[in-house]
């Protein structure tokens, strides 16, 4: 799995907008009119670009100039040996080297040349004039291979701005094999963590399953009365919601639709998680430790959530009929991925909370089964007649 052409290509398409973007935003700050200069911005694309596609082809990778094996040399006489082999040994074993993460940068890479093979084929397919379309205007000189062009409305903001149909599609293809890579990772490094979580119980059943904690190894925690960690945690939250209120996130989210909301729920992820890692240095409790759970579950839910109104679900449910679905869409998104980022950070916890729920429900089950059953038996009473009495 070494560098090549379908890594290059993907590569030379986002250096040049990388070059693109570059020019954009250092003429913004410089404050100069134009912002865009067509000949300045290609001319550092043309760099750029180049540099994107020899690093794709692997310029600075050593893998690129390795030997398949190295040759045996016989220590008497100094002479290589030959031992003829399979070649698909050598594509086994550099398989069982490669690292998962490798394995799926390859494929992306791999989808998204093939990918750009496609649009660049249909598109010079379509220009030919007896290319396979379908002509449904009512124009007579209505062009297939016309750009059109539309207004848009900018994530997180309520900004409109006209943007062409191909831009859009474009955008839209590298956020989809972007999001693909990104879940695929996710999901696979959870995957990897369960299978490393049961081989560690296979050769170790008495050692606690995981391999995250956020203490280091034998750290004890701190024996401290809960009125003075009660107060040192009301100092140290009421210090981040102070700040992150009235001055991080108090000028730039004027942009959003519902910038308040936006504004709590920012500081509250930020009182959560980075003022909990702060409140856990200073008093190193069991408390602590557990707030700090709450902030990264919170955090993970609320970001996930966030991502999946306003891109992940919002690109494709953007109709404000249909903004009911979106928000069902996005909570369903943000329990989902936010639970597995969760377990990848904490899985001993995970684990051990769901075989305490299991093993309580167990005991649930069967003291109900061994409970006596009630005596339902009942005693029919059959008249007798008078010659049967005598």
């Amino acid at each position: 799995m070494k560098p090549g052409l379908a890594r290059a290509v993907p590569m030379a398409i986002i250096g040049l907008i990388a070059g693109l973007l570059f020019v954009l935003v250092l003429r913004a700050l410089q404050s100069v009119e134009p912002v865009w200069d067509p000949q300045i911005g290609f001319v550092v694309g043309a760099f750029t670009t180049s540099f994107a596609f020899i690093w794709g082809m692997g310029a600075n990778d050593k893998r690129m100039s390795a030997h398949p094996h190295e040759p045996e040399v016989d220590k008497e006489s100094g002479l290589i040996l030959y031992e003829p082999h399979e070649e698909h040994e050598d594509i086994d074993a550099e398989a069982e080297k490669t690292p998962p993460g490798r394995v799926l940068s390859f494929n992306i890479w791999q989808v998204s040349f093939w990918q750009i093979v496609l649009v660049v084929g249909l598109f010079a397919f379509a220009t030919l004039p007896t290319g396979l379309n379908l002509q449904t205007t009512a124009i007579a000189g209505g062009n297939v291979t016309a750009v059109g062009y539309f207004d848009f409305t900018l994530p997180f903001t309520n900004t409109t701005v006209s943007v062409s149909q191909l831009t859009l599609f474009a955008f839209f293809v590298f956020f989809t094999l972007a999001s693909l890579y990104v879940i695929s990772w996710v999901i696979g490094r959870t995957f990897l963590a369960l299978s490393k979580n049961v081989s560690e119980v296979q050769k170790d059943p008495v050692k606690a399953v995981g391999r995250y904690t956020f203490a280091p190894e034998g750290e004890t925690t701190r024996q401290m009365p809960m009125g003075l960690q009660l107060l040192i945690l009301i100092v140290v939250y009421g210090a981040f919601i102070w700040v992150g209120y009235n001055f991080l996130f108090s000028e730039f989210l004027v942009f959003f639709k519902e910038p308040n909301i936006v504004r709590v729920m920012m500081t509250a992820t930020l009182t959560l998680l980075v003022g909990s890692i702060v409140y856990y240095s200073i008093v190193k409790t069991d408390l602590s430790k557990n707030l700090i759970m709450v902030g990264v579950l919170f955090s993970s839910i609320f970001l996930t959530y966030f991502i999946s109104y306003h891109i992940l679900v919002g690109f494709v449910l953007y109709s404000p009929s249909l903004d009911l679905i979106r928000i069902m869409a996005s909570a369903g998104n943000a329990v989902v991925i936010g639970s597995l980022i969760f377990y990848t950070i904490y899985p001993k916890k995970v684990n051990r909370w769901l075989g305490t729920t299991a093993r309580n429900l167990l005991r649930m089950a069967e003291a109900e089964a061994e409970q006596p059953k009630a005596n339902t038996e009942t005693t029919a009473i059959v008249p007798q007649s008078s010659e049967g009495n005598n």
